[in-house]
C-alpha cells in the first residue's frame, strides 16, 4: 500500500446512498445510547422516508419524549459531520444554494468528497470537518487561493464555490468544484494501456504542469489520484500544499515534509527544498508506471524508501529494447526524469519539446507511406503492371529517398 507522510482524500472503490448510510449511523447511535430497535420499535427506516425526515423519526407505539429527544440529538450530530443544517439529510448548503447530496465519492481523515448536483450542474463536493489546527486550516486557505487564482484555466479542475464556517467544535470547510468521472489511479488500475495511451496521457500531464508553471505555481504533491478525467480531458487538482515561486527565486521552502513518499522527490524528502523540478521527478515516477506497470520502490518498506531516496543509489530500469520507437522514447524520458540530482532533470518545456518532436515524426512518416500507397495505386492502374512486384520495387526505392533525405 502506498506509504503517506500527509493525509490525502483517496478514493472509494463503492458509492453509498448518503440517506442509507445516515440512518445506519442513527440505529447505530441509537443502540449506544441503550435503544434497541428491535426491542422497543425506535429503529430509522434505511429507505426514503419522507415522513420520517419530516418528523424527525417517526417512533413506534410507546415511545417517549426522551427517545425523540435523543433521536433529535443524534440526527444533528450526523448534520454536524456532513456540515448541513437542513432537515433533509440527503442536502447539503453551501452559499445558500441547496446541493443534492448523490453519493460519497472519496474519503480521508476528516474529509469527504460527495458527487453532488444544483439544478442540471453535477459537481464534486469536498467536505472538511473539525478544523482545529492553524496550519491545516492555512493549507486549506492557500488551496482555495490558488484554485481561484487557476480559474478559467482548462487543464486544472474550476472551483465553482466555497466556505469556511467556523463554530465551537472548529472549522468546517466546503469545497464545490468541477466533477470529474475517475482519477488517473483508478484508471490506470482499470485499463490496460497502449503506447499510444501512454503518450497522449503524458502529453495532457505535460500542459497541466505548463499551466500552472506559467503561474509561477509548484505542484509539490504529483500522483495518480491529483490527476482527474473529465470527459476526455486530464486536469489536474489538489493544491493543498502547492506554493507560488517569488519572481527572484526559483525554490521554495516548505514548512514540513508533505507529500507522497512513492512519488516524492530525494530533495523535498532531504532538505524540504521544493521546486519546478521536484514536479519533474513525480512525473517521472507516475510515466515509469505506466511504462512498466509497477513502481520501481515495490517491495521496499517504508523507511527502505526513505533510504533509497536520500542514498545515491540510482532508479533502476529493465534493460530491454522493444523495438516501437514511441515506448523507447518514452523510456528515455522516464529515465531524464527520474535522475537524482534536480539540476540534470529536464524543464517541462524540455519535455514538451521532445514529445513535439517526436509527435511530428510520426505525422511525417504517415504522410509519406500514404503518399506512396497512392503512387504504387495509380502506377498499377495506369501502366496495369503486377502490383506485388511494383510494391516491393517502390518500396525499395522510397526507403532509399528516405534514407538520403536523412543523411
Amino acid at each position: 500500500s502506498e506509504n503517506k507522510i500527509s493525509c490525502q482524500i483517496e478514493k472509494d472503490d463503492y458509492t453509498l446512498s448518503v440517506t442509507e448510510s445516515l440512518n445506519k449511523m442513527m440505529n447505530s447511535r441509537l443502540k449506544r445510547c441503550g435503544f434497541d430497535g428491535a426491542s422497543n420499535g425506535s429503529a430509522i427506516s434505511t429507505g426514503n422516508d419522507r415522513k420520517n425526515t419530516a418528523n424527525d423519526t417517526k417512533l413506534g407505539v410507546g415511545a417517549g419524549s426522551t427517545t425523540a429527544a435523543v433521536v433529535r440529538t443524534v440526527r444533528r450530530s450526523i448534520e454536524r459531520d456532513l456540515g448541513t443544517t437542513t432537515k433533509n439529510t440527503d442536502k447539503i448548503v453551501l452559499n445558500g444554494k441547496d446541493l443534492q447530496v448523490l453519493s460519497v465519492i472519496g474519503k480521508g481523515g476528516s474529509s469527504k468528497v460527495y458527487k453532488v448536483s444544483h439544478g442540471s450542474n453535477v459537481f464534486a463536493l469536498k467536505v472538511i470537518k473539525n478544523v482545529t489546527d492553524r496550519k491545516v486550516l492555512q493549507s486549506y486557505e492557500n488551496e482555495i487561493n490558488l484554485m481561484i487564482k487557476l480559474r478559467g484555466t482548462a487543464e486544472i479542475i474550476e472551483l465553482h464555490d466555497y466556505a469556511i464556517n467556523k463554530d465551537e467544535i472548529g472549522c468546517t470547510i466546503l469545497l464545490l468544484m468541477e466533477y470529474g468521472e475517475c482519477d488517473l489511479t483508478h484508471f490506470l488500475k482499470t485499463r490496460e494501456l497502449r503506447t499510444s495511451d501512454i503518450f497522449d496521457i503524458f502529453w495532457q500531464m505535460l500542459m497541466n504542469m505548463n499551466a500552472i508553471y506559467d503561474q509561477r505555481i509548484i505542484h509539490a504533491d504529483l500522483k495518480p489520484a491529483n490527476f482527474v478525467i473529465c470527459g476526455n480531458k486530464l486536469k489536474l487538482i489538489d493544491f493543498g500544499i502547492s506554493r507560488e515561486i517569488r519572481t527572484d527565486t526559483t525554490n521554495v521552502i516548505q514548512e514540513s515534509k508533505v507529500g507522497t513518499i512513492n512519488y516524492m522527490s530525494p530533495e523535498s524528502l532531504c532538505g524540504n527544498k521544493t521546486s519546478r523540478r521536484s514536479d519533474i521527478w513525480s512525473l517521472g515516477v507516475i510515466l515509469y508506471e505506466m511504462v512498466y506497470k509497477r513502481n520501481f520502490m515495490d517491495g521496499m518498506n517504508c523507511w527502505q524508501k526513505i533510504d533509497f531516496l536520500k542514498g545515491t543509489e540510482p532508479v533502476q530500469f529493465p534493460d530491454e529494447n522493444t523495438g516501437d520507437s514511441m515506448l523507447e522514447m518514452l523510456k528515455g524520458m522516464c529515465a531524464m526524469c527520474l535522475c537524482k540530482e534536480p539540476e540534470h532533470r529536464p524543464t517541462v518545456k524540455d519535455l514538451i519539446y521532445l514529445v513535439k518532436e517526436h509527435r511530428d515524426a510520426v505525422r511525417v512518416r504517415g504522410r509519406d507511406i500514404k503518399a506512396l500507397v497512392h503512387r504504387v495505386i495509380e502506377t498499377v492502374e495506369r501502366d496495369r503492371l503486377n502490383g506485388h512486384l511494383l510494391v516491393d520495387q517502390m518500396v525499395d526505392e522510397f526507403m532509399e529517398e528516405m534514407r538520403k533525405e536523412n543523411r
